[in-house]
């Protein structure tokens, strides 16, 4: 199981919700809150839904418990939002067989088959990477392509029934900053400190917290890496430095815990095979040679931690998925979606294809649905709605029998019958309607309804999806900003469905609505108040002021009023408070004052029980996908 350990540090990522902030003086925490493990709320998580895997920046399923045909394993993928998997690369080849070792099975099918040549179903498969177990034969029109545990594959009949392998990538993020200091890779953003100003070369600890508090809502680490791949994109980008520097870079490699047994800053066992010692480590504890320095030549030495030296910080270069409640589809309001362009289906096919993931086919019941839709980016065929003719009648109507409006169904110069049997409805990406034969194929479009629950708590108010809360006006309940966040948390512990609990947050006001609603409350309340915490904070980045959620991010500057502020009196105004008129102040984020708390109006819970499990918490009408409306804080 050691391999297997191995494996997972390579391609996973531990999430923590724990972030340090430096002073100048003392080291101080803060939270930047990312979610609430023991309720399985809402949480932007960086990996890959329940049951997949990450690995290469992409996420992969291994099916065993479905034994199917190719073309329904390929269906099944594309309800997941997903294809069969397609192997691009050399190293996703070796990942591949490293997963396929701790399974025993007759074979799962991949996205290659057989038209007139063997073909990948997605784009970048890379045909050189085929290990062939003495195939393909095509015996008798074996056309569909599987791979076994021990990573050969074989020309198989597509009638056979075998387990499945779905991937999707996970898209690229707009994560790494533009400032002369970073760097980007393939898949990574590093941050290399300033060679010629001694006064910032760091020990190890204080390299360890600088890059933990450079980006905290993206993870930065002091740089790790976990294969010779790694280390030799580092070493490439160190090379572009002038030869002559000195002075070596910290890595997260220490041994400080246990002598000997090397780790990354967030635990992770290193992979040994991936170090290039520059001398063998110290085995001699007396010599507390605990820290792991790179030479530009891509080397490792151990060094005391106490010595200054150039570091480099590390984050993700993608964004990851976001659970927004519903698994791998797409969110749209208080609906979810599936775009399936994997294999082109009759109508009824797409029916049944749609219901085996608890949805139905398309059906458009509002204006901001109708113009979310045609944001979406399409293929250049049509795909199925709901919209039929029954029994053959000249009415049109949704699956469920309703009238479809006329402004919400935009025809071009159909529905025009041709032949006679064109009896249901396809939309292309112009958001044009076309009427054609139920038995053509095309791409369909799944749609299933977010089902709620309860509305705010008691002592909470409402404005639109969100609920808000005020603290008393008691000088005795004051608190700091950092307090201020563990007291909204505290408000709705256990609070949730069975004594789950539910998560919230300082005020991230989003829309002119909420804006409007909180305002109006704080009129309400009595005049002299020193101040409610919001959110809002600079302490990322000096000057950049945001909110700890990347859901809340950027703020909308129309709505944060600020009057002859922030003007960061003494240098240490990093945290915002909000009065009763609205406006807003800068102000050390360790003064106490009110607080102001948000979470979302109503929990929700997918009806695809078999796709999403938990109860997870509404992000807000929209959650930054959705129609027009804002992203929201919980």
């Amino acid at each position: 199981m050691a391999k297997r350990r191995t494996t997972q540090s390579l391609f996973s990522s531990q999430s923590s919700n724990i972030t340090f902030y430096t002073g100048c003086v003392v080291i101080l925490l803060f939270g930047v809150y990312i979610g609430y493990a023991d309720a399985d709320l809402y949480n932007i998580d960086i990996s890959c839904p329940d049951g997949w895997q990450k690995a290469l920046n992409n996420c992969y399923l291994f099916n065993q418990d479905d034994q199917l045909t190719w073309d329904q394993a390929r269906t099944e993928c594309s309800l997941r939002n997903a294809d069969l998997m397609v192997i691009r690369t050399r190293e996703e080849m070796d990942w591949l067989n490293i997963q396929t070792e701790y399974y025993k099975t007759d074979g799962w099918w991949v996205g290659l088959h057989y038209r007139n040549i063997w073909d990948w179903v997605q784009y970048g498969g890379d045909d050189n990477l085929i290990q062939w177990r003495n195939e393909p034969d095509n015996f008798d029109n074996q056309d569909c392509c599987a791979i076994n545990e021990f990573g050969k594959f074989s020309d198989e009949f597509c009638r056979s029934k075998l387990g499945f392998i779905c991937n999707f990538p996970i898209s690229r993020g707009s994560f790494c900053p533009t400032t002369n200091n970073w760097l980007m890779t393939d898949s990574a953003c590093y941050y290399i400190s300033p060679l010629l100003n001694n006064s910032l070369h760091l020990n190890w600890t204080q390299a360890k917290q600088f890059c933990a508090n450079l980006m905290p809502a993206n993870r930065s680490r002091l740089m790790a890496f976990a294969s010779q791949d790694d280390v030799g994109t580092l070493q490439s980008l160190l090379s572009t430095y002038n030869q002559g520097v000195l002075l070596p870079w910290w890595t997260g490699l220490n041994d400080q815990a246990t002598e000997g047994k090397y780790v990354w800053t967030d635990g992770t066992e290193a992979n040994g095979s991936s170090i290039q010692w520059d001398v063998a480590p110290s085995t001699d504890h007396s010599q507390r040679q605990n820290c792991g320095v790179m030479y530009q030549g891509g080397s490792i030495d151990d060094v005391t931690c106490n010595k200054r030296a150039h570091y480099a910080c590390e984050m993700s270069a993608f964004q990851g998925y976001l659970n927004l409640g519903c698994g791998s589809w797409i969110r749209g309001g208080q609906s979810c979606y599936l775009l399936g362009k994997g294999k082109l289906l009759t109508w009824n096919d797409a029916r049944d294809a749609c219901a085996r993931g608890n949805a139905h086919l398309l059906k458009v019941d509002g204006s901001d649905e109708k113009a979310w839709l045609e944001s979406q980016t399409f293929g250049s065929y049509g795909f199925w709605t709901g919209l039929i003719k029954a029994d053959n009648s000249y009415g049109w109507s949704w699956a469920d029998k309703s009238v479809p409006t006329s402004e919400l169904v935009k025809w071009s110069v159909e529905p025009n019958n041709n032949g006679g049997k064109e009896n249901c409805v396809e939309i292309h990406r112009d958001g044009l309607y076309n009427d054609l034969d139920c038995s053509a194929r095309a791409g369909y479009i799944c749609e299933y309804a977010l089902t709620f629950g309860q509305q705010c708590l008691p002592g909470w108010f409402q404005c639109e999806q969100s609920c808000h809360y005020i603290s008393p006006a008691n000088y005795s309940l004051t608190v700091t900003w950092y307090e201020a966040k563990q007291h909204c948390l505290d408000l709705v512990s256990g609070q949730g469905p069975d004594g789950e609990s539910f998560t919230a947050g300082r005020l991230a006001i989003n829309d002119k609505t909420e804006q409007t609603c909180v305002n109006t409350q704080l009129a309400t309340l009595p005049e002299g108040s020193p101040g409610y915490w919001t959110d809002l904070s600079d302490l990322a980045v000096r000057g950049i002021w945001q909110y700890s959620s990347a859901t809340d991010n950027p703020p909308n500057i129309n709505l944060i009023t600020w009057v002859h502020e922030p003007n960061n009196v003494n240098g240490n105004e990093s945290c915002a408070v909000i009065y009763e008129g609205g406006n807003y102040n800068d102000v050390n984020c360790f003064q106490k004052f009110y607080y102001i708390c948000e979470r979302t109006a109503t929990t929700v819970s997918s009806s695809q029980a078999g796709l999403r499990p938990s109860w997870l918490v509404l992000v807000a009408w929209l959650l930054g996908i959705s129609y027009q409306v804002a992203n929201r804080s919980l």
